[in-house]
C-alpha cells in the first residue's frame, strides 16, 4: 500500500525508516523499550506489507512525501504464531505511535483503520492488542471490545498450533494494561476466537 492523502504519504516502512521509527518510539512509546534502539529494528523482523495473515504489517506515514517528517506508524503481526505457535488467522496490534506535533488530527485512528481494512482484505478473522488504561476510550471509539482491568483474553475453543496440536489460551494482560479485540468475521464461523473471559461468559 502506498497512498498520498492531502500532503501525507503512507507506505510500508523499510530499513530506510529505522532511525526515525526508533526516535518516534522513544518519544511516543516510552514503556516499549524494545522499539527504542535502531539496531533492534534492523535485527528483528518487523517489516511487511500484510500480504497474508502470517505476514507483518508496518505502515509509516510521512508529511510531504517519502522523505518528509515521520507522522506516525503502526506495527501489526501474527504474534500468536510467534509466541505460541498458534496458526489461527489473528493479527496483533503491537504498537501505534503518532508524533506529538501531529496528534489530535486523526492520524492514529487512520492508521488503525488502515490496518483493519488490510486485515479484513486478506482473511484475518480478528485483530487484538493491549492498551494502557488511558487509551481505552480510543479503542472503544473505534469499535473494539475492551476487557476489564486484569481480565484475561481466552480462546473460546482450542486453537490450532503449527505442530498439529490444539491449545486453550488464557492470557493475562500486562500490568496496567487491558486487552482489546475486534472481530472481522462472524465469530461463530471461525475455528477459534479470542475474547475477554467475561465476554464469553455473557455470550
Amino acid at each position: 500500500m502506498t497512498e498520498s492523502v492531502d500532503h501525507f504519504y503512507a507506505a510500508p516502512a523499510c530499513r530506510h525508516d529505522v532511525s526515525d521509527l526508533a526516535a518516534l518510539a522513544r518519544e511516543a512509546l516510552p514503556s516499549f523499550p524494545a522499539l527504542h534502539d535502531p539496531e533492534g529494528w534492523r535485527t528483528s523482523y518487523r517489516f511487511g506489507s500484510g500480504l497474508h495473515p502470517r505476514d507483518n504489517y508496518l505502515i509509516a506515514v510521512r508529511d510531504g512525501g517519502e522523505d518528509g517528517p515521520l507522522v506516525g506508524f503502526i506495527w501489526v503481526d501474527a504474534a500468536m504464531a510467534v509466541d505460541y505457535g498458534v496458526i489461527e488467522p489473528w493479527w496483533c496490534i503491537n504498537a501505534v505511535a503518532v508524533a506529538p506535533a501531529y496528534r489530535r488530527a486523526g492520524h492514529g485512528r487512520a492508521l488503525v483503520l488502515t490496518a483493519v481494512e488490510r486485515a479484513r482484505a486478506i482473511g484475518v478473522a480478528l485483530i487484538y492488542g493491549l492498551s494502557v488504561r488511558a487509551s481505552v476510550p480510543f479503542w472503544e471509539d473505534l469499535g473494539f471490545t475492551v476487557a476489564a482491568d486484569r481480565e484475561p483474553l481466552v480462546s473460546d475453543r482450542p486453537a490450532r498450533r503449527a505442530t498439529g496440536e490444539l491449545a486453550r489460551l488464557d492470557l493475562d494482560p500486562e500490568t496496567d494494561h487491558r486487552w482489546f479485540v475486534a472481530y472481522l468475521q462472524d465469530p461463530a464461523s471461525a475455528d477459534s476466537v479470542l475474547a475477554p473471559k467475561g465476554y464469553l461468559a455473557r455470550g
